[in-house]
């Protein structure tokens, strides 16, 4: 509820929405009250002319609001009287557009104001009807209003994006493509937990019980066919993370694929992308696996019709027999890899462990195992099949394998974070990242667990992490990050503003940068001026006079002056060179900072690599208008 303070000597009518509140008399100074919204301010003289007009809007965030209405408040004269000389102004159904404080209403062709300009977004009506956007404090809402501003459908929509054509709204768990010029409904899915990001959107379709995932754009197409099992958001470079029988791919690992396979396939017939999907981007048509007692199987997949069929070939390779076949009948096949398979026939999935044997059943259309593996340091596995991670309705629960819930089905995604074995299979835990609504948490499966509250904007898996024996998460909280480690179930790091991945990890808090490892151990304080990454493992520091170059994990740094330049000569899977270069001269230097050229030569240039091992490079050396053949010799 917001104050507002009239200082006028007339009279003011109020508006909300093309409703009239009232008149109120401003002699002097006058408190009115408002509620949040959109207000039409008119203000007559004494025989009711109305000498001006304005918007005013309340949000919940205003405490008071002075408003001069004898002063600043014409400004949407001016806006009403550069429309009346507008050559290009054009009128759609009686109503043309105009902006007034960022902001976007309607006029009649009298140019009066029908409808106050409070929309972020407004298109041009067609039939009457217009599609508006308007900011709220839970986030951008649209819908679709007639030409006196009333709303259709009596209520407001999540807004998703929209393009030249097509605008997409958001209710409930569905998006739905309408028709900007027709304004109809041109396509519905269901929300796959898009985060309002990208405008490539995940959504998913039902068939029967079958739930396909893909993504849409703002035009409504489907830029990835709606033909997967799971799908991640994009992530803005192409590498949102697709699902299938337990494979994981990108959008653009098979666009990649899918060009090649037009390229190059002699197979004509199979042309559709479903097809192509299925027999030629997934290395899944033949799976094979080994157990500790040398019982071998091997996995084959085939499609027809729409129709599944798994061939399981088991064999003792000690025994050297031909071994037995299974083939089973389904639906849909769910998922194929770490010692276990899952398909669904009918209403039923079941999950097929091969070793030990165990055969599971559930009632969802959806269901993959969430396996501890446990490895005794040789090449024996042992499974333990604690809980699975089934689908209801396009959200996601936890179940074990005596059919008890664990997580009732109201996540938008639970993606398994493999850690390293552990010791004992008692001590094995199951580590996932859980997503519900905008907002993340990490959970521990194989015990039913969630360890963080659902307020994180962003949770990273810190793959590299495997070096320390522990799963390490990246965890950012209104753009503010921390390190959290699975192990010891607690955050282990200091809180910083900005955070840079990498073999040693960037950090700056307080406009002050440093370096710390994946456990939150500081190896150069945080103090420096800047902090530079170069090459694979070195770092330059920028302090006052001085370059610090070298890697920081160790005490060899080399110190070079202030101004000197830096940059990548030659870099490869073992050797790096870096050159130096000051007033124009240039140099060069190896990964420990010693220089093996001096700063005297107008250029250098690698012209190959001569030798590995030791590592001997070719080098052409300008100084003087003359370029002279230099071998460089790194490492024994």
């Amino acid at each position: 509820m917001a104050i507002v303070k009239f200082i006028s000597e007339q009279d003011c009518q109020i508006f909300i929405d093309k409703e009239l509140m009232g008149n109120v008399t401003a002699d002097s100074l006058l408190k009115v009250t408002l509620k949040v919204g959109g207000y039409l301010i008119e203000v007559k003289n004494s025989e009711g002319v109305i000498l001006k007009k304005y918007n005013l809007e309340i949000k919940p965030t205003d405490n008071q609001i002075l408003q001069d209405v004898s002063g600043a408040s014409s400004s949407i004269d001016d806006v009403l009287n550069h429309l009346k000389n507008a050559p290009t102004l054009v009128f759609h159904c009686g109503r043309a557009l105009f902006c007034h404080n960022g902001k976007y209403g309607y006029i009649n062709k009298r140019f009066e104001v029908v409808i106050p300009a409070i929309y972020s977004v407004a298109n041009d009506f067609v039939d009457d009807k217009a599609f508006v956007v308007r900011d709220f404090p839970d986030g951008r809402k649209t819908t679709m209003i007639d030409s006196d501003g009333n709303i259709f459908f009596n209520r407001w929509f999540d807004y998703i994006g929209e393009s030249d054509d097509t605008i997409l709204l958001g209710i409930d768990n569905r998006i739905i493509v309408y028709s900007k010029s027709k304004c109809d409904k041109v396509a519905e899915y269901f929300n796959a937990g898009y985060d309002y990001k990208y405008p490539i959107v995940p959504v998913y379709k039902k068939e029967g019980v079958d739930e396909f995932y893909g993504f849409i754009n703002f035009e409504g197409k489907e830029v990835v066919p709606l033909l997967f099992d799971r799908i991640w958001n994009y992530d803005g470079t192409g590498n949102a993370k697709l699902f299938y029988f337990g494979f994981y791919d990108t959008i653009d690992n098979i666009r990649f694929k899918l060009q090649n396979h037009l390229k190059y396939s002699e197979n004509r017939e199979i042309n559709t992308f479903e097809d192509l999907l299925y027999y030629y981007l997934f290395p899944f048509n033949n799976y094979s696996y080994t157990d500790c007692n040398c019982l071998s199987y091997d996995i084959e997949i085939e499609r027809i019709n729409k129709k599944w069929t798994l061939t399981i070939h088991s064999c003792n390779l000690r025994k050297k027999d031909s071994g037995n076949e299974t083939k089973i009948e389904c639906d849909k096949v769910l998922y194929v890899g770490d010692g276990c398979y899952a398909y669904r026939d009918g209403l039923i999935s079941t999950v097929v462990y091969l070793e030990p044997y165990k055969k599971i059943t559930f009632d969802f259309s959806y269901i993959i195992p969430a396996n501890i593996v446990y490895n005794n340091g040789t090449f024996d596995k042992i499974y333990k099949p604690d809980t699975f991670i089934f689908r209801k309705d396009g959200r996601y629960g936890l179940i074990d394998l005596k059919g008890n819930i664990i997580f009732n089905p109201i996540y938008d995604n639970i993606e398994i974070i493999h850690p390293n074995c552990y010791d004992s299979i008692e001590e094995a835990k199951v580590l996932a990242t859980i997503k519900q609504g905008h907002y993340y948490s990490i959970a521990n499966l194989s015990e039913g667990k969630i360890y963080l509250p659902f307020e994180y904007d962003e949770i990273t898996y810190i793959e590299k992490s495997s070096k320390v024996n522990d799963c390490v998460f990246l965890l950012c909280k209104n753009k503010i990050y921390t390190l959290y480690s699975g192990i010891k179930c607690k955050i282990i790091s200091d809180h910083f503003d900005e955070f840079i991945l990498g073999p040693t990890n960037i950090v700056r808090k307080a406009n002050k940068y440093g370096i710390i490892d994946d456990m939150g151990n500081v190896l150069s304080p945080i103090e420096h001026d800047n902090i530079f990454r170069i090459g694979k493992e070195n770092y330059i520091i920028d302090d006052e006079d001085l370059y610090a170059f070298g890697n920081l994990g160790t005490e060899d740094l080399a110190f070079f002056e202030k101004g000197t330049i830096i940059s990548i000569l030659y870099s490869d899977e073992d050797d790096e060179i870096f050159l130096v270069g000051k007033d124009g001269k240039y140099g060069c230097i190896d990964r420990y900072g010693e220089i093996r050229e001096y700063i005297i030569y107008d250029k250098i240039e690698v012209e190959s690599k001569v030798s590995w091992s030791p590592a001997i490079f070719a080098l052409n050396l300008y100084k003087n208008g003359e370029v002279t053949s230099h071998k460089l010799r790194l490492h024994l």
